[in-house]
């Protein structure tokens, strides 16, 4: 599909290869990964009016009710939890209680995003995958993969970005801070370094003046 190159106005060129990616990229699963203060929100939402634009439904879902109304408003989707979804296309049919709701029922090809991914059961992913192939959606699974896994049943994001056969996009400019020495902290406590506190404490000192 045609990009529209005033939506990418404002974003860094990791954001654009991202936007261009989950839009030009028909592969059923996209995970794109991203440390806090990417902008991965900001990129979704470039990427979210190009579908709708283009007539594509977009739903976004994520493990909790927050993390829904979080993607919501920052991205433009309509959104809810990944439980409510596979509950009205899985569960209700099943227990025999009617109808799948007019608001859930996608048309094939549509997009269904999952925010905060990582932190999403394993067995949930798992149901939610095979209404996604039945119903010919495409998903994009988002988040930084080196976050929280599940309560329960979790790591399988983190699988799947690790996975060689899996084309994963990454964003990893970060815009959320002010200060160089902020972004660099994020990105040390991210990737787990036991010296992220000594360089933190060396990065926020002031340089020490020369003795006479």
């Amino acid at each position: 599909m045609t990009v529209d190159e005033q939506l990418l106005d404002g974003l860094d060129d990791g954001q654009v290869a991202t936007v261009v990616a989950m839009l030009c990229d028909l592969r059923p699963v996209i995970p794109v990964v991203g440390p806090a203060g990417a902008g991965k929100t900001t990129m979704l939402a470039a990427a979210v009016t190009s579908w709708q634009r283009a007539g594509i439904g977009v739903f976004g879902v994520g493990p909790s009710a927050t993390d829904a109304r979080q993607l919501r408003d920052g991205a433009g989707t309509v959104a809810d939890t990944l439980h409510e979804l596979v509950y009205e296309h899985s569960v209700k049919q099943t227990a025999g209680r009617g109808p799948t709701d007019t608001m859930w029922d996608l048309p094939a090809r549509s997009v269904v995003i999952i925010d905060e991914s990582g932190m999403v059961d394993t067995r949930l992913l798992h149901d939610y995958a095979r209404i996604a192939q039945a119903k010919q959606w495409r998903t994009v699974l988002v988040d930084a993969h080196r976050q929280l896994d599940a309560v329960d049943a979790g790591g399988m994001f983190a699988e799947l970005v690790g996975d060689p056969a899996v084309v994963t996009v990454e964003l990893d400019t970060l815009h959320r801070f002010e200060d160089d020495w902020e972004a660099d902290a994020s990105l040390l406590l991210q990737d787990g370094d036991p010296h992220c506190d000594r360089s933190l404490r060396r990065a926020r000192s002031p340089p020490r003046s020369p003795r006479p």
